[in-house]
């Protein structure tokens, strides 16, 4: 029940061959709660517990008051920052105000600025106004594919491509890092994920990787344009 549950959230109406590929999902899901929950225990919390601590000893003893200041303004922002990440985790808020190519442009910069990498974007022929479940699938995707290239491909930038085609949506990540073997992925959770995603949204993921020679991850969500919408998506 949790299963189909959660297959409906994506807009989904699961049948019985929907099962294991929701499974792989509610798996990362669970994985990624496990992490963020170890983030908030082993990190977010003590750094509020130092926070307060240096409210305390301002009132306590107010010698000094501007140097603790300073650190203290520099802790709750290094904290904020770090909240709003904690948040786009767990729900991308930047999809309520955005449309899907700002909402990638967003990500993209937002990661460089954590990472230091850089990050060619570009949006070819994208409509504003499009189905959620390709929207979110999409997005998703672009997140999970980008986090990995920040932290395991060891590249100093990539490139990010989303484009609307007569048939659909393709989103291009790729970098030119390290690169792995793609046969050892088939375990992966994050793969997995990203993956079935694309899978429940009627659409195909292909990742293409090679040690050395960087890493493409390729994600295509057919889309029924309307005539207005085909019409947008050719003169965007």
């Amino acid at each position: 029940a949790r299963r189909r549950a959660s297959l409906r959230t994506l807009g989904v109406e699961p049948d019985a061959h929907d099962d294991l590929a929701v499974g792989y999902i509610v798996t990362a899901q669970e994985e990624e709660r496990s992490r963020l929950a170890r983030e908030l225990h082993d990190d977010l919390a003590p750094r509020i517990a130092l926070a307060a601590s240096e409210v305390q000893a301002l009132r306590i003893d107010p010698a000094g008051a501007s140097e603790r200041a300073l650190r203290l303004e520099r802790q709750l922002a290094e904290l904020a920052k770090d909240f709003q990440l904690f948040s786009r985790r767990l729900y991308p808020t930047a999809l309520d105000r955005l449309d899907l190519a700002e909402a990638i442009e967003f990500e993209c910069r937002s990661v460089e600025e954590r990472s230091g990498l850089w990050i060619d974007f570009e949006s070819r022929n994208v409509p504003r106004t499009l189905p959620k479940l390709a929207v979110v699938c999409l997005y998703r995707v672009c997140q999970e594919s980008l986090s990995n290239v920040a932290k395991h491909s060891r590249a100093e930038e990539a490139r990010v491509v989303i484009e609307a085609g007569d048939d659909g949506l393709t989103l291009t990540v790729s970098d030119s890092g390290i690169g792995f073997d793609s046969k050892t992925t088939k375990g992966n959770s994050g793969i997995l994920s990203m993956r079935e995603r694309a899978r429940l949204a009627g659409g195909r993921f292909e990742v293409r990787s090679r040690r050395g020679v960087g890493t493409e991850i390729v994600a295509f969500i057919p889309v029924a344009w309307t005539d207005e919408g085909l019409a947008h998506a050719a003169h965007a």
